[in-house]
């Protein structure tokens, strides 16, 4: 049997609702409720009597094929984790391609294009180009019909997207990767979900113990310092075991580090941070902050915990200005080009780059004066202003002199 544990300390009665079978009544232990269910069914919880919601621990997670954001037809699936594979340092100089599982291999003209499988069959090409870590953007089980592409709007913190693959999947990607002396590290966004503010759906934690997992501020609304509906509030217990909990399940794939997302979330309370970096070395995998949110700018000595390298904001906003030609950045070009630092006591700890997911590519800091984001529908909303580029003298890509291309 599949063992069953849920947080919801207010709940009067929780069930399991098994798909075309049975109701089970969990039994409450203090706070938690626990109960077992048969392996690989299907099955939601409902408390008092409520509408489904999506297993917080759920190993995997199946959504109907006509499902619907505010419709809870979603299902955790009762499956095992694969056995805990181990970790494997690279023995090369790190250096990091971050990209998309599905749309690094969606081009390709095969039918798993998308799939976790797929992304194995890049690693030769990688390691050719000098590539040591492959670092994924986030690999959660995210809703479907959300509509958001990338994976930052998280479900379930210990699950793989079932869009592109299994836990099993991902533990062969990363062994295959190993053989290649490549690193497999994973953006963890585990500073919000998909349920947004109080609008957005309610799909999981909302329903289960809304108190214990997401911030409010002092007038009772969700704070929203990752831009995105709702924060974790990182003092709670009950959320701390759940992020931990789904970090552990991705260790056990092997994956080699984790890439936080908006971890200044979490450095809310400095003792999470610092009990993170504990995990971290006796797991030994290696942690890398994005050091910021909405409000805060933690880079450098700021952060809670030096164990942590960091996403190094200055450097990319140096350099790039640097190399579009600013006036007076020689000074902090000689700080960057040194592991910064003016801002780091370790250079290791800063993760230097120039492009990334947010913002603009390479190849559009050389081409593109601003934004142009207009087929997206978000009216040039989305990502920043600030991309510090120049399009060497002629705006994008039509009719473009040939001098212009050489610039570029």
């Amino acid at each position: 049997m599949f063992d069953v544990r849920v947080w919801a300390p207010l709940a009067e009665t929780v069930e399991v609702q098994v798909a075309d079978g049975d109701r089970m009544h969990l039994r409450r232990e203090g706070d938690e409720w626990v109960g077992v269910v048969p392996p690989l069914s299907r099955y939601q919880l409902l408390v008092d009597g409520g509408a489904g919601l999506v297993d917080p621990m759920a190993t995997q997670v199946w959504f109907s094929e006509h499902h619907e954001r505010y419709v809870p037809d979603a299902w955790a699936v009762a499956a095992a984790w694969p056995p805990p594979q181990p970790q494997r340092r690279t023995t090369r100089p790190i250096v990091v391609a971050e990209a998309h599982a599905r749309g690094m291999t969606m081009g390709l003209n095969r039918d798993d294009a998308g799939a976790l499988a797929t992304v194995a069959t890049d690693f030769p090409r990688l390691a050719e180009l000098g590539i040591s870590v492959l670092e994924l953007l986030p690999m959660h089980q995210f809703d479907p019909a959300e509509g958001n592409y990338w994976g930052y709007m998280p479900l379930v913190f210990g699950a793989v997207h079932g869009q592109y693959g299994t836990a099993a999947d991902m533990a062969a990607l990363v062994a295959t990767a190993h053989d290649h002396d490549i690193e497999i590290w994973v953006d963890v966004v585990v500073n919000h979900t998909t349920e947004e503010d109080e609008h957005g759906p309610t799909l999981s934690l909302r329903g289960l113990a809304d108190a214990d997992y997401y911030a409010r501020g002092s007038d009772g609304a969700y704070l929203n310092d990752a831009g995105c509906g709702n924060i974790i509030d990182a003092t709670s217990p009950a959320a701390r075991r759940l992020v931990m909990s789904g970090l552990d399940r991705l260790a056990d794939l092997g994956i080699d580090g984790f890439r936080f997302d908006l971890a200044a979330v979490l450095a809310r309370d400095p003792n999470f941070i610092r009990d993170i970096g504990d995990w971290a070395e006796r797991r030994n995998v290696r942690l890398i902050a994005e050091p910021w949110d909405l409000h805060r700018y933690l880079l450098g000595r700021e952060f809670p915990d030096d164990r942590w390298g960091q996403w190094n904001g200055k450097f990319r906003d140096d350099m790039r200005g640097f190399l579009r030609g600013e006036d007076g950045l020689v000074p902090a070009l000689i700080q960057r080009v040194q592991g910064s630092p003016d801002l780091f006591d370790a250079p290791l700890n800063s993760v230097n780059f120039l492009t990334a997911h947010d913002g603009f590519t390479l190849y559009d800091l050389v081409a593109y004066d601003r934004k142009h984001n207009d087929a997206n529908g978000w009216n040039g909303t989305d990502g920043t202003d600030d991309n510090r580029s120049w399009n060497s003298g002629w705006e994008g890509d039509v009719e473009v002199p040939a001098e212009v291309m050489a610039t570029r």
